[in-house]
């Protein structure tokens, strides 16, 4: 077991008293600002009025403790609000994916019991049919846009609820309360599976936040930029805790875009912001002339999916050179685990150093003994007050996953002497090749250092044959002009051939995509991939039914 170096208390506190119990800023001062808008704003005091209403409103629509509500919404200055009212009546916020089909929104409505949905106008047809697979009342559904416009001649405004006066949350300093109070059900990326959803508890959140590090001073004046989606964990702690909590002026925008991004970062002078893999290797791939607009920034999230040291060191090479990047690894089932805090910097690759109250410890893969040796890989287990207290509705999985108080979290990797953190690969994404494992993660760091190579992910296959497992390659070009498949194809297992063991060759072949499809934290989701393959291979074998 490795031990963090120092330990931090962890109030007990309800968290709207947490979040909004720092008063030493100023209260009128901008804090969510629409980043193509900036008119559009909110302040602290903004924040309580809004926060106040919302929670009447939600009790005069009939809603109880203990209720979910669920937000079905890109991006939005007011979506923080809409969180914390919802925690403020006794409620439990469920965020959900705009990009959900009927299927996966009529899942997530059931595990989580959803009684009330805001979603955007244009998003509406999904959660009509998904509400009434689950008896949710077309008179639970309301419309959710920013700026005061009509959301829709079908539904009622959200802003409907904030006609009904003002009302206080109930505030609380109990330990049992605490812990055993569920704010939010955040959905998991279902890598494996449909998704689950976590149960995340006051004290949880509140142990995130305190964690966090984020009151510590720093040398720059904190202004973040924020396009990664809010419903995401990975965004919690800085989308809607952080902004009330420390004064930190955040700019919203609606969704990614990578124009209006680089354009933000300069227009805003934005020294801090979170990243994913599809954004850095956008930014990698722009022009040098370009470079500028990254000058002002000083401190970078990484997130979703652990960096190579290569692709790192080239992100930190085109920011300032005061800019670090800290790599931040965690999952929706206990929060933020580890990240460089601020001036660290590193080279290495690695995910961080433990934070304080959270513990780790490595057991083999196979047979589950303990490593205690340093830079021994191993699959990772986590003891942290930002645990969640389980998967709603789904005692098997959890027992699965949290035992006598450690969380298993999936991943293999190690931890160095000096205490930094690195993750190899998914315990469940290791591809056996005649008795040896290989990752697939190793494999898509040297495919990324090919110059012709944008993005990859790798998979394995089994074609039936005495091979049996072998990886499989997807790759997305740096020009659509470059060789053909078969020249690509023979070019990369020469440029592997020299870099990795034989038997990670990508003997199941190499496939050239537009694109590979990741999660909303940037997770490559290969079970997208392995689904196609099988039906590529169902139908060269005839056996697709006509």
């Amino acid at each position: 077991m490795f031990q963090p170096p120092q330990y931090f208390d962890i109030p007990h506190l309800d968290l709207l008293s947490w979040t909004l119990g720092n008063t030493n800023y100023d209260l009128d001062k901008p804090l969510f600002v629409n980043a193509r808008d900036p008119i559009e704003s909110v302040s602290y005091n903004q924040a309580t009025s809004y926060i106040r209403k919302l929670i009447a409103g939600f009790r005069a629509k009939g809603l109880q403790s203990g209720d979910s509500v669920c937000l079905h919404s890109f991006n939005s200055v007011y979506y923080s609000l809409i969180y914390l009212s919802v925690i403020g009546f006794g409620g439990r916020f469920v965020g959900s994916n705009p990009a959900y089909t009927i299927a996966e929104l009529e899942h997530l409505f059931r595990i989580t019991g959803v009684s009330l949905v805001l979603t955007e106008p244009d998003l509406l047809h999904n959660v009509l049919v998904a509400a009434k697979v689950n008896a949710i009342p077309e008179s639970k559904i309301l419309g959710f846009s920013s700026s005061g416009q009509p959301c829709s001649t079908e539904l009622d405004s959200w802003r409907s609820l904030l006609q009904h006066g003002e009302i206080d949350w109930e505030t609380f300093d109990d330990e049992e309360r605490a812990k055993g109070t569920i704010v939010a059900l955040m959905s998991t990326s279902g890598t494996t599976g449909m998704p689950k959803a976590a149960e995340i508890s006051h004290y949880s959140q509140v142990a995130q936040s305190v964690m966090l590090y984020d009151s510590e001073a720093k040398q720059y004046p904190i202004r973040r930029l924020l396009c990664l989606p809010q419903f995401h964990a990975f965004n919690a702690p800085l989308a809607h805790l952080a902004p009330l909590r420390e004064g930190h002026t955040t700019y919203v925008m609606r969704r990614y875009h990578p124009k209006q991004y680089t354009q933000f970062l300069a227009q805003y002078q934005i020294t801090e912001t979170t990243m994913v893999n599809p954004i850095i290797f956008n930014l990698l791939s722009m022009p040098d002339t370009e470079h500028a607009s990254l000058d002002s920034l000083r401190f970078v999230w990484c997130g979703g999916v652990t960096l190579d040291a290569s692709v790192q060191n080239k992100l930190s090479s085109i920011l300032n050179p005061e800019a670090a990047v800290a790599q931040v690894w965690g999952m929706t089932e206990v929060g933020w685990i580890t990240t460089m805090h601020y001036p660290e910097k590193d080279t290495t690759g690695a995910v961080g150093r433990l934070l304080p109250n959270t513990e780790a410890k490595l057991l083999d893969p196979i047979d589950g003994t303990p490593i205690t040796q340093h830079s021994t890989r191993g699959e990772i287990y986590i003891r942290s007050p930002s645990v969640m207290t389980a998967y709603v509705s789904n005692s098997s999985a959890t027992e699965e996953t949290i035992m006598n108080g450690w969380l298993r979290t999936g991943d293999i990797g190690y931890v160095s002497e000096d205490g930094k953190w690195y993750v190899v690969d998914r315990a469940k994404e290791l591809i056996k090749v005649r008795g040896w494992q290989v990752s697939p993660t190793e494999i898509e760091a040297c495919l990324s250092t090919h110059p012709k190579i944008r993005d990859a992910a790798v998979i394995g296959v089994d074609f039936g044959d005495e091979k049996g497992e072998v990886p499989r390659g997807y790759v997305v070009l740096e020009s659509s002009s470059e060789s053909k498949l078969t020249n690509m194809e023979r070019e990369l297992k020469s440029y592997l051939s020299g870099r990795l063991a034989n038997y990670k060759a990508l003997d199941g072949g190499v496939k050239i995509v537009k694109s590979i499809p990741r999660s909303a934290a940037g997770k490559i989701l290969r079970k997208v991939l392995k689904e196609g393959w099988r039906k590529g291979m169902e139908t060269k074998r005839g056996h697709v039914d006509h």
